[in-house]
């Protein structure tokens, strides 16, 4: 019974693991590069810490209106 349930779990693991190989190439994004050059970071993140200076800005009076 044993060697039955080994040879069943051995062919079982040949037959699923091949499938396997190219999995990970599913969730790549072509259109999402993984390298960028500077230029093009730069406005970015510029713009996201202006957004959250005015963030801290508008919204600080207020909680610690609150808070006090």
């Amino acid at each position: 019974m044993k060697k039955y349930l080994l040879l069943l779990t051995l062919t079982g693991a040949a037959a699923l693991l091949p499938g396997c190989q190219s999995f990970l190439d599913v969730n790549n994004n072509p259109n999402n590069p993984s390298t960028t050059t500077p230029n093009f970071l730069l406005p970015n993140i510029i713009a996201n810490g202006i957004q959250t200076q005015m963030f801290t800005a508008l919204r600080t009076p207020y909680i610690t209106q609150y808070v006090v």
